[in-house]
C-alpha cells in the first residue's frame, strides 16, 4: 500500500491482473512512522474488492514488537 491510493491502489493492481487474491504490506518494520488509517482508502478499497471479485486477503503487518524468552529460564 503506497502513493495516494493506498489500499484502492493496491486492489485496483490485483484486478488488473485478474486476480482473486490481494496481498499486501502494512509497511517496513523498521519505518515509525505511519499514515492514519483514514488516509489508507480502506472503505474505497474494500468496495473495490467486492465489485471485482477479490474474495482473499493475505495481509503482511509490520513487526513491531519482539519478544523474547531467556534461556536459562526455568
Amino acid at each position: 500500500m503506497k502513493g495516494s491510493k493506498m489500499l484502492l491502489g493496491a486492489v485496483e493492481e490485483a484486478a488488473s491482473y485478474t486476480a482473486n487474491t490481494l496481498q499486501f504490506y502494512t509497511g517496513a518494520p523498521q519505518n515509525t512512522r505511519r499514515k492514519p488509517t483514514s488516509e489508507m482508502m480502506i472503505p474505497e478499497g474494500l468496495a473495490a474488492m467486492t465489485k471485482d471479485g477479490i474474495s482473499h486477503t493475505v495481509i503482511h503487518a509490520r513487526i513491531s514488537l519482539i519478544s523474547a524468552i531467556p534461556r536459562n529460564r526455568k
